[in-house]
């Protein structure tokens, strides 16, 4: 029998999916940037199709795991203010993998670039 979440539960649970979702959002339209300006720095082409397999291989898998950790753990018996730490935590961490990454991504690309050419 599948257990009923209470509201505060499924706030928490709707509240880190909105997060994560936006996040995801926020790192495509960089990674896209970020790839499409690599391109056309280094000439390949090649390397948007790269991005998009990047984005695809491993942003949205880290999502889902994101979301499937929030499904477990608001089944857990915490308490506001744990369940609060684990929210700010699991924010802050979405929203700094989603901005920093696609600027790393980038550099090692260029990187890649340099020490080719």
């Amino acid at each position: 029998m599948a257990a009923v979440l209470t509201d505060d539960q499924d706030r928490w649970k709707r509240r880190i999916s909105n997060n994560a979702a936006a996040a995801l959002l926020v790192f495509t339209l960089l990674h896209i940037l970020c790839f499409v300006a690599v391109s056309g720095y280094t000439g390949w082409r090649w390397i948007n199709l790269l991005g998009i397999a990047i984005l695809v291989g491993f942003a949205i898998p880290a999502i889902s795991k994101i979301e499937a950790r929030w499904e477990a753990l608001t089944r857990e018996p915490l308490g506001p203010a744990e369940i609060s730490t684990h929210f700010r935590r699991e924010r802050m961490r979405l929203w700094i993998a989603a901005i920093l990454l696609p600027f790393l991504g980038s550099a090692v690309f260029l990187g890649a670039h340099a020490l080719a050419g």
